[in-house]
């Protein structure tokens, strides 16, 4: 992978293109791209690290996951949403993170941070709420 520029400390990205994506504030929406921030700071103060698995998705892949188009912060651009590993953190870092989201970022309905898995491991989700600038992907009638 190609060096990225800007170092964040206590986050990584799987591949160049997410660290793009990450990046570009009409492809992830700055203020989940803010709670990512803080939430990495404080990981990296715990001594361990957070690796952003997915931003923005594409119809196809959630399909594949959910079986159709459902609503998500993925599914929107900019994207409010961004889904981080949580293979290589430990379950007490885990709780603590939940906790430290819980206290000082959840800022209301629709600003969640979720350790859950949908069928492909367990991973953090963060996800804040739409906004009228957040383009809706999904298509409203197919039932998603």
């Amino acid at each position: 992978m190609k060096k990225q520029p800007l170092n964040f400390p206590g986050i990584k990205f799987r591949s160049n293109s997410l660290y793009m994506e990450f990046l570009n504030q009409k492809r992830t929406d700055p203020r989940v791209r803010s709670l990512a921030l803080e939430l990495a700071l404080y990981v990296k103060l715990l001594g361990s690290e957070l690796e952003v698995t997915q931003i923005g998705r594409t119809k196809r892949s959630q399909v594949r996951i959910y079986g159709y188009d459902r609503k998500s912060g993925h599914r929107e651009r900019p994207s409010r949403a961004i889904d981080f590993s949580g293979r290589n953190i430990s379950r007490e870092i885990i709780n603590k993170l939940v906790e430290h989201f819980k206290f000082y970022l959840d800022l209301g309905y629709y600003y969640s941070l979720i350790y859950h898995d949908v069928g492909a491991g367990y991973h953090f989700h963060l996800q804040v709420p739409h906004a009228k600038y957040n383009k809706i992907l999904w298509d409203i009638n197919s039932g998603g």
